[in-house]
């Protein structure tokens, strides 16, 4: 059961803790208000810090009774609530091998995700936030500005503006 999430928190600052404590307690806030069963095991991407932060979510939905565990990089380290040394798991180990194929298919989903997101806002632009330009106009400026042959980044807002509406609207300029 795939999810994603925007994290809500803090605009422009990446807190890691705060992010994992905010998409496990919405994720499981939801699983208890629709009343769905909890997994058996939840695994959290990363150390001591995150899978802390994912308790401590859990701790205020007061949910108790779910296996969590931290799978830490670097070190490939597994790490349980309340331990601060992580457990002792051979490389070779085929469990070890099944918590790090989670953890990387659900790298690649979210990062996936996050290209989407951000190939999205990179498209947003200026003409976004200019009254009266609806949806219709913006696309046809964008494609105006893209199929122009001169790099009209460097022409005034009025020249560019004379421009567009010589081209948009044959008879004005």
């Amino acid at each position: 059961d795939y999810r994603r999430f925007k994290v809500r928190g803090v605009e422009g600052v990446a807190n890691d803790f705060a992010s994992m404590k905010e998409v496990v307690g919405r994720r499981y806030s939801r699983l208890q208000k629709e009343e769905k069963p909890f997994p058996d095991l939840i695994i959290i991407d990363g150390g001591k810090g995150q899978l802390n932060a994912a308790v401590e979510a859990l701790d205020e939905l007061n949910i108790k009774n779910i296996d969590i565990i931290g799978l830490a990089k670097k070190q490939e380290e597994v790490y349980k609530p309340g331990n601060s040394r992580p457990l002792l798991i051979s490389r070779r180990s085929e469990a070890l091998h099944v918590l790090q194929r989670t953890r990387d298919e659900a790298h690649r989903f979210a990062i996936t995700f996050h290209r989407k997101l951000r190939a999205k806002r990179s498209l947003m632009s200026g003409l976004d936030l200019l009254p009266g330009v609806g949806e219709s106009r913006r696309k046809l400026l964008t494609v105006f500005i893209a199929s122009s042959e001169p790099p009209y980044c460097f022409f005034s807002p009025d020249a560019l503006g004379a421009r567009f509406l010589a081209v948009s609207k044959p008879g004005i300029a």
